[in-house]
């Protein structure tokens, strides 16, 4: 076996059959660069790999090129392989140990091509670093670097897919002047190289973050430069979400009508496109209007239709509590209203039980059976 004991990760037996056992493969290999350092040596090799398949007594041949940095290390049997990977992982690691003093020189090092991929794999550990590690400072710092390599080389799609990514960072992190600056950028490189998914997505999150300010008129216009772009390219469930927040807007506008309109249009579009959780947003607008309006008998029928799409959700996966948590707050917020406190305890009790996880929804509907029982 010519893997280290110390691999991390090591493939497995079952990682070998899924790669390799169902053709017959021809390798043509080229070592590239050898550098060796003690007992650690890196590799480089580049390889075309041709295989040989059969299918309903049929040969197919396709091939495949490789370029791969490989580590090794000098054991007690000879040298063993630590590590195989694409070059862009290597040159990756580089740019994330350098200082920002040494990584011009290695921007210099490597071909474009090679620092465009090297680019991608830095976004893909920024993005673990967020969705894994729940890390948006170290996720934000690593998409910042992906962002520096990008304008370097020239790669304008991963310059967009960073300033994005930058700014989404930002405004989870509560930096909202950052994100907004960010989504800025993203939008006039969009426009520059006529980007529409780019546009797009930069007028939503400015919009998000005008939102979040209390910023309702700027926020209105950079929801409705999303719709447009989206009703261009007939994507529906894209659509259908920024009809939806158009509505939400709408509605603390208090444009009762123009955000029925918006939520019923959104919430047509959402269904067509089988888009399950964007259709619950609707109706939960929906249900917020009809409460406003006093119409307690269609919040109810609504926010009925909310909860049993977020139970179906949590039946397919336990972590989905929030969702229905929230519906049985809804509620049991209407049956109060309704002066029905029996419906409005075993609603709020429910969902408080759903939000032991979450320590201030907990609180919250503490303190709602609370002022429930006082009446």
């Amino acid at each position: 076996a010519f893997w280290s004991t110390a691999a991390n990760p090591r493939p497995t037996r079952e990682a070998f059959v899924t790669v390799f056992g169902d053709g017959e493969d021809h390798f043509a290999l080229d070592i590239q660069r050898v550098a060796i350092q003690g007992a650690e040596a890196r590799v480089r090799v580049t390889a075309v790999r041709t295989r040989v398949t059969l299918r309903e007594g049929s040969a197919s041949t396709t091939r495949t090129m490789l370029q791969n940095a490989q580590r090794w290390r000098k054991e007690t049997g000879g040298w063993k392989l630590l590590g195989d990977g694409p070059f862009a992982a290597e040159i990756a690691d580089e740019m994330i140990a350098a200082s920002p003093s040494d990584r011009a020189a290695l921007l210099d090092k490597h071909p474009r091509a090679d620092m465009v991929q090297a680019r991608l794999a830095i976004s893909e550990r920024a993005t673990m670093a967020i969705t894994v590690g729940r890390d948006y400072v170290r996720g934000k710092e690593l998409f910042e670097l992906a962002l520096e390599v990008s304008r370097a080389v020239r790669d304008r799609p991963g310059e967009v897919n960073s300033l994005h990514n930058i700014a989404q960072a930002a405004y989870f992190l509560g930096d909202h002047r950052t994100a907004a600056d960010f989504y800025q950028q993203e939008l006039a490189v969009g426009r520059e190289v006529g980007d529409q998914d780019a546009i797009a997505a930069a007028a939503f999150g400015l919009a998000t973050v005008a939102y979040t300010r209390g910023e309702y008129t700027p926020a209105l216009g950079f929801y409705r430069e999303a719709l447009a772009v989206y009703e261009k390219r007939d994507h529906g469930s894209a659509i259908g979400r920024a009809l939806v927040s158009i509505g939400n807007v709408q509605f603390l506008q208090a444009e009762y009508d123009a955000a029925t309109a918006s939520y019923r249009r959104g919430l047509t579009l959402l269904v067509e496109s089988h888009d399950v959780q964007g259709a619950s947003l609707a109706r939960s607008g929906l249900a917020r209007l009809y409460v406003a309006q006093g119409d307690l008998a269609a919040a109810l029928d609504m926010y009925g239709q909310v909860l049993a799409d977020a139970r179906a959700r949590l039946a397919t996966d336990p972590r989905l509590k929030s969702p229905v948590a929230v519906a049985l707050e809804s509620i049991g917020e209407v049956y109060f209203r309704l002066t029905n406190t029996d419906l409005a305890r075993t609603n709020v009790e429910e969902a408080r039980k759903l939000a032991d996880s979450d320590p201030e929804a907990a609180g919250r509907l503490s303190s709602t059976l609370g002022l429930i029982e006082l009446v």
